[in-house]
């Protein structure tokens, strides 16, 4: 008998090893998953910062080609015609 308490002994020994493995895997999962959440919402405000820094870079120079264009607008014209005529050529050759 004191071999078959042994063993159960043992047998309930495993089963709360088990159960504490268990435990610190769940809290483990939980803790990457919520690190992974905040890296995420950095990632996505990085982002989110550089599109618009991006956009307001975008409407700079728009306004500045938009200047260009009335301040010499046969020199715009001529540009904008080579550029075309240039486009032409070069998808033409396909």
């Amino acid at each position: 008998m004191s071999k078959n308490k042994e063993i159960e002994k043992r047998t309930e020994n495993l089963r709360e090893d088990i159960e504490d493995i268990k435990t610190n895997v769940v809290g483990i999962a939980k803790e990457v998953k919520k690190e992974g959440r905040e890296h995420m919402h950095d990632f996505v405000d990085q982002a989110s910062e550089n599109l618009n820094e991006w956009k307001a870079r975008g409407e700079m120079y728009r306004l500045q080609a938009e200047k260009k264009v009335i301040e010499k607008p046969m020199q715009s014209l001529a540009i904008a015609f080579g550029a075309g005529i240039l486009a032409s050529i070069l998808l033409g050759r396909r």
